[in-house]
């Protein structure tokens, strides 16, 4: 006869086992789950880091060479200044007349025979062209000149000092080609022009 006693206790026993395995099938799902996510972590730490040493690695080596850019820069302004200064003595030399050529000619040492006749139009459009307001007046000459610095530097008030200089250096080479003296016309520009450098300069006008 089987005794009801030990079949309550049998299965008993075995729901506890049962419950006792789940238990520890949770546990080891649990811990498995979370050993898991640390690897996940380690790793993408991992990558992470290799990703940032890379990426330092090319900052690196893209480093500025400032003193290379330093040289460009003072490259790049002396020719603004030989181009500013070199159209300085042109202007000033049309200006003074030398629309022909002739003092270009002169100003390279070559050889000019001075056979000119000038017509009665051409001294009337000279006297247009230099009175107030025509193409070879102080005033138009002078703006013409700071405009093409501007040009040249970008406009920056910070390169208006050296260019000014160039000016300067132009216009005493055109009066030693004339003897140390030039025409009124020729002062009355340079008044204008420094002036205009001037309200450049301090004002970025």
């Amino acid at each position: 006869m089987i005794n009801s006693g030990n079949i309550n206790q049998t299965s008993a026993n075995k729901s506890m086992t049962t419950n006792e395995t789940k238990d520890n099938n949770k546990q080891t799902t649990k811990m498995s789950s979370s050993e898991g996510h640390k690897e996940t972590n380690l790793v993408a730490a991992s990558y992470e880091s290799t990703v940032k040493s890379q990426e330092e690695k090319k900052l690196d080596s893209y480093t500025v060479d400032l003193e290379k850019v330093k040289a460009m820069k003072e490259e790049t302004d002396l020719r603004m200044l030989e181009l500013f200064k070199d159209t300085t003595l042109k202007t000033s030399l049309k200006q003074l007349g030398g629309v022909r050529g002739i003092l270009e000619k002169l100003r390279n040492g070559e050889k000019v025979t001075l056979e000119i006749e000038f017509t009665a139009e051409d001294v009337e459009q000279a006297k247009i062209d230099v009175a107030e307001g025509g193409y070879w007046s102080a005033e138009e000459t002078s703006s013409r000149l700071v405009d093409f610095a501007k040009a040249l530097s970008g406009g920056d008030p910070e390169k208006a000092a050296m260019l000014k200089d160039s000016f300067v250096e132009a216009f005493k080479e055109i009066e030693e080609m004339f003897g140390g003296e030039l025409p009124e016309l020729s002062y009355e520009t340079y008044d204008l022009t420094m002036s205009k450098f001037d309200a450049w300069e301090t004002d970025g006008e």
